[in-house]
């Protein structure tokens, strides 16, 4: 499913600000994210997949280096005393696509595309 501002993979939000604000862009939502709820992100966090309940997989864009950066996860309701506290979850956003999209598929499903039991 995609629209403006929102691609879903397998169920999957990926380079979007949700539903929610898909008619807004994602300076919108990094300027929400930052600077209009109760726990901000740090500012060098660029969030680009929700999980539903408030949380975001954002690129850490302080540790960008030759292009690439990690992934880290940001949970909405916990304080963080400092960046180094959010957990990284991926040292790229390629190997996050590998964990979230394609491992996750494989671990769910047969060679055929049924359903493992």
């Amino acid at each position: 499913m995609s629209g403006h501002n929102y691609l879903s993979l397998g169920g999957t939000e990926v380079l979007s600000i949700g539903k929610e604000f898909e008619n807004q862009s994602i300076e919108s939502l990094y300027i929400f994210e930052h600077n209009e709820v109760s726990n901000p992100m740090f500012k060098e966090f660029l969030p680009f997949s929700p999980d539903g309940a408030g949380n975001h997989y954002c690129l850490d864009l302080s540790k960008l280096e030759n292009s690439i950066c990690p992934i880290v996860f940001w949970q909405h309701d916990y304080s963080y005393d400092n960046k180094e506290e959010v957990e990284i979850c991926n040292p790229s956003f390629h190997e996050w696509i590998q964990e979230v999209m394609i491992d996750s598929i494989v671990e769910d499903t047969n060679y055929d595309g049924s359903d493992k039991e």
